[in-house]
């Protein structure tokens, strides 16, 4: 049987956002394209950190934060379903600055080249915690595209049933 690769299983359909654009110009992306969380990039198309829904939240005046808190979960709640019962992203807009991105995001981010075998991936994302990682050709911080935990879930899913079916199908988000 063939190794699984990084390059087998990733997303190539990915919000890849500038480290000077504005949180509000970001959530309104992330509305558009159904996402929660986008790499972000250097001048030079370098991956230099992620934002996430998470990171958005915590940028707000502190008196706004409480109105998006889920107290049952304890964590933060953003949705993009307009039936979302603690908050969508749509109502952060009016409480959001023109603070740029890169004052805000996560500068670590865990990147993987595309040849990066299955195992592996399982091994640093589950020792990290993590639910995504970038894929970068030959460790240039160029983005190829993300696999995310799901994927690896799905592919797992499909290779357990013997379906035939493509792995790359993309899921929404990043």
């Amino acid at each position: 049987m063939e190794s699984i690769l990084a390059k087998d299983l990733m997303n190539t359909d990915v919000l890849i956002v500038s480290e000077d654009l504005d949180l509000r110009a970001l959530v309104e992306l992330f509305i558009e394209r159904k996402v929660r969380s986008a790499p972000v990039i250097n001048e030079e198309g370098r991956c230099v950190g992620v934002i996430t829904s998470n990171e958005i939240y915590k940028s707000l005046p502190f008196d706004v934060q409480g109105t998006f808190v889920d107290s049952d979960r304890g964590d933060y709640y953003f949705d993009t379903n307009s039936e979302c019962k603690y908050g969508v992203l749509e109502s952060l807009l009016p409480f959001l600055s023109s603070i740029p991105i890169k004052e805000v995001m996560i500068p670590l981010v865990l990147m993987v080249q595309e040849h990066t075998p299955l195992d592996n991936l399982k091994h640093m994302m589950i020792n990290d915690s993590l639910q995504r990682v970038i894929v970068t050709r030959n460790g240039s911080g160029k983005i190829l595209g993300v696999v995310k935990l799901q994927d690896i879930k799905r592919w797992e899913r499909i290779n357990r049933l013997g379906q035939k079916t493509s792995i790359k199908k993309p899921l929404l988000g990043v």
